[in-house]
C-alpha cells in the first residue's frame, strides 16, 4: 500500500514530509511551507499529494493537533477526496480515495498555554541564583500579561457575559476611527442587523484593505429577522467566496481560529523566548561544569554516568508518553468485506425457489453456511487480535530495551477478548418468512398451446397457486443481521486493543518512572560528596535540566 507522511508541529514551525518513505524531491512545492503554517498551503496539499503519489489511493498518516488534522481532512473533501469508506445502497463499502490517521497527536494550544503558565509558576516558585526572574518577567511582560483580543463590529449592545473570567478582551468598533491600529490575528465579529445592514460593507470594505486582516478572522453574526441568504451573497459580493457564518459569539468556528492563530501565536513566541534563555545559561553553565570536572575528576565521572543512564531513561520514558496512536489493521474490515461477498455470492446463480419443502431445505442450508462464515470471520479476527498483541508487546519491549536497564523488566498487563458473545442464530424462519403466494393463470401445456393456435376463441384457463422465495432478500436480510454483528465485534476489538496498548505503555513508563526516581536518588548521594559550591553548581544544572523538561514539554508534547 503506497503510503504519505505529513508531521506539522504548530509550535515549532516545523512541517515534514515523506512520499513513500522518501524526502520530497527537490524543488517540490513541499520545500516553500516547510518553516511556516500548515494553514498557510493547506488547500493546496491535495493537488500537491496528488502529484507526487500519482494519483490518489494512498494512505497518509498525520502526526499534530487534532485541530489541524480536522483541517487536513476537510481540505481533501473540498477538493472532492473522500476520506472515509461510504456505504453504498446495494451495502458494498467503497473504498476511501485517501485514507488519513491521525498517527501521532499533539496537544492543542489551550494546553499549551495553561503549560506555559505552569512553566511561569515554576519559575517564580524555584528562584535559581542563575536566573534572574524578575528581570525575565519585566522584559516580556507584554507577551506573559497581555490578553487576546476579540473584535465586534457595531455591536454595542451584544451579550458577552459567556466570556466572564477568561483571558480575552472584547472590543468594539461602532466607527472606522475606533478600529485598533493591529488587527493581526485579531478574530473580527461583524454584527448585521436592521440598523446596521445598510453600513456594515462600508466597514467591511475597510477592514478587507488593512494589511494586517485576512479572510480567515472575519466572521458575521446575522440577526434572524434578516434575510441569511441574501446578506450572505452580498458578502459574497464583496469577495469573500465562503463567509463565516457564526450563530454565537462563542461559535466553534471562532475557538477555532483563536486556538489555530492567536493563541497558537503566543506558544511559539514564549517557546523561542523560553530557549534563548536556556541557551544563556547553558553556555555559563558550561564553562562552569568544565572547571569542577577537572578538580573532582572520580565524583563527576559517576555523577556524569548516572545522568547519562538517567536521561535514556528519561528518553525512552517520553517516547512511552509520546507513542503514536494505535493503528488499526485493515485486514479486520478486509474480513468484514469477506464475509459479506461469501453471502451475497451463495447460490448466485439462483433467483428463488417455487416449492415449499426446497425452499425449507434450503433456507436451512443457508443458516447454516451462514454459521460457518461467521466463525470463519471470527477465526480470521481471533487470529489478527492475537497479532497485534504480539506486536504491541514485542514494540514496546524493544522500545524499553533502548533504556539499557538491563534488569528484564517485561510489563505484564494481559490482554483477553471475549469472542463467544458474538454468534448469529439460526434464521431459517427468517428466510422463510419471505415466502409470497399468489394466484396465477395455470401454465399451458403442448396440447394446449397447439389448440390456442387454431381455435379462434380459447377459454379462460383456471387460476392456481404460484409459491416465491426470493434469494436475494434471504441475503439482504443475512447482510442485515450478519454484518452489524461483524462490525460490533471489529469495533470492540479495536477498542480493546487500543486499551491494552495504552495499559502496556503505562506499564512501562510507570516502572521507567520508578527507575528514574532511583537514579536520581543514588545521584543526590555522590553529589552529597562534593563541596558546598559544587553543590550548588550541581543544584543550578538539576535546576536547567527540569527546566528544559517542561520546556520540552510544550514543544513536543
Amino acid at each position: 500500500m503506497v503510503k504519505a507522511e505529513l508531521s506539522y508541529n504548530p509550535y515549532l514551525l516545523e512541517t515534514k514530509v515523506k512520499f513513500n518513505g522518501q524526502e520530497p524531491k527537490v524543488n517540490c512545492l513541499v520545500e516553500k511551507y516547510q518553516e511556516g503554517k500548515l494553514h498557510a498551503w493547506i488547500t493546496e496539499i491535495p493537488a500537491v499529494f496528488y502529484n507526487e503519489m500519482n494519483g490518489y489511493d494512498f494512505d497518509l498518516d498525520f502526526s499534530g493537533t487534532k485541530a489541524d488534522f480536522e483541517g487536513l481532512e476537510q481540505a481533501f473533501l473540498d477538493s472532492g477526496v473522500s476520506t472515509k469508506p461510504e456505504t453504498k445502497v446495494s451495502g458494498e463499502t467503497a473504498p476511501a480515495d485517501v485514507r488519513i490517521f491521525l498517527k501521532n497527536e499533539l496537544e492543542d494550544s489551550r494546553t499549551k498555554s495553561k503549560e506555559i503558565d505552569d512553566l511561569l509558576t515554576w519559575l517564580n516558585a524555584t528562584p535559581n541564583r542563575k536566573f534572574d526572574n524578575a528581570s525575565f518577567r519585566f522584559k516580556n511582560s507584554e507577551l506573559f500579561d497581555e490578553p487576546f483580543s476579540y473584535l465586534f463590529i457595531q455591536a454595542p449592545n451584544i451579550d458577552t457575559s459567556i466570556f466572564d473570567g477568561l483571558d480575552l478582551t472584547l472590543e468594539n468598533a461602532n466607527t472606522v476611527k475606533e478600529l485598533p491600529k493591529d488587527l493581526t490575528n485579531t478574530p473580527i465579529l461583524f454584527y448585521i442587523d436592521e440598523n446596521t445592514r445598510e453600513e456594515f460593507l462600508n466597514f467591511l470594505e475597510i477592514i478587507q484593505s488593512r494589511q494586517d486582516v485576512n479572510e480567515k478572522q472575519i466572521f458575521f453574526f446575522i440577526h434572524p429577522d434578516l434575510n441569511k441568504t441574501q446578506i450572505e451573497r452580498i458578502i459574497q459580493d464583496k469577495g469573500i467566496a465562503r463567509p463565516q457564518i457564526v450563530s454565537a459569539v462563542n461559535d466553534k468556528m471562532v475557538s477555532d481560529f483563536l486556538g489555530v492563530y492567536p493563541i497558537a501565536d503566543y506558544v511559539v513566541k514564549s517557546i523561542k523566548v523560553f530557549r534563548r534563555e536556556f541557551d544563556s545559561l547553558s553556555k555559563i553553565l558550561e564553562v562552569e561544569n568544565e572547571e569542577s570536572r577537572i578538580q573532582n575528576a572520580d565524583v563527576h565521572k559517576q555523577i556524569d554516568s548516572l545522568e547519562e543512564s538517567i536521561q535514556k531513561l528519561k528518553d525512552v520514558n517520553e517516547r512511552f508518553i509520546q507513542r503514536d496512536n494505535l493503528e488499526i489493521p485493515s485486514t479486520l474490515t478486509a474480513a468484514k468485506i469477506t464475509l459479506y461477498d461469501k453471502i451475497q455470492n451463495w447460490r448466485k446463480k439462483k433467483n428463488k425457489y417455487n416449492k415449499d419443502v426446497e425452499a425449507t431445505n434450503a433456507a436451512r442450508e443457508f443458516s447454516a453456511d451462514l454459521s460457518i462464515y461467521f466463525e470463519i470471520f471470527i477465526t480470521e479476527v481471533n487470529a489478527i487480535f492475537k497479532s497485534e498483541t504480539d506486536e504491541i508487546f514485542r514494540s514496546f519491549s524493544a522500545l524499553y530495551y533502548c533504556a539499557d536497564a538491563y534488569d528484564g523488566f517485561k510489563s505484564s498487563v494481559k490482554n483477553v477478548f471475549d469472542f463467544t458473545r458474538y454468534y448469529i442464530n439460526d434464521l431459517t424462519n427468517e428466510f422463510l418468512s419471505f415466502r409470497e403466494e399468489r394466484m396465477v393463470e395455470q401454465p399451458e401445456d403442448l396440447f394446449g398451446l397447439a389448440k390456442k393456435l387454431f381455435d379462434k376463441q380459447v377459454e379462460p384457463r383456471p387460476l392456481v397457486s404460484e409459491i416465491t422465495y426470493s434469494i436475494s432478500k434471504w441475503r439482504e436480510k443475512a447482510s442485515e443481521i450478519t454484518i452489524p454483528k461483524a462490525e460490533e465485534m471489529i469495533d470492540a476489538v479495536s477498542d480493546a486493543l487500543k486499551i491494552f496498548y495504552d495499559d502496556v505503555a503505562k506499564d512501562y513508563h510507570e516502572h521507567l518512572e520508578k527507575l528514574i526516581t532511583e537514579k536520581t536518588s543514588q545521584k543526590e548521594e555522590i553529589t552529597n560528596r562534593l563541596s558546598d559550591e559544587e553543590r550548588k553548581l550541581q543544584e543550578d544544572n538539576d535546576w536547567l535540566a527540569k527546566f528544559d523538561d517542561q520546556l520540552k514539554l510544550i514543544e513536543r508534547g
